[in-house]
């Protein structure tokens, strides 16, 4: 299981279109079924999110891309991240 907690800022001087800027961290607990020993993993690993992100003031459209490089004990991974669509009520 992963259990994300993070913190986003949206900058922006208009009302419509930001920077989203945030940061965060991950707890992952794995079962027998994840270890070949029977056992348990835990882990945590840090991210950050940079990226732009479109979202009216009242209601409509939505839309999201970013960067989220994540860090931990197994190194450094600069280039993870993602697009999102959505609607806002």
């Amino acid at each position: 299981m992963f259990f994300p907690v993070g913190l986003n800022y949206l900058i922006g001087k208009d009302t419509k279109n930001y920077f989203e800027v945030g940061a965060g961290i991950t707890p992952l607990i794995a079962t027998e079924d994840f270890t070949n020993d029977g056992g348990t993993f835990t882990s945590t690993f840090g991210h950050l999110n940079f990226g732009y992100r479109y979202q009216p003031p009242s209601s409509g459209f939505t839309f999201r891309a970013f960067v989220t490089p994540i860090f931990g004990e197994f190194g450094f991974f600069p280039y993870y991240g993602g697009v999102s669509f959505g609607y806002k009520f």
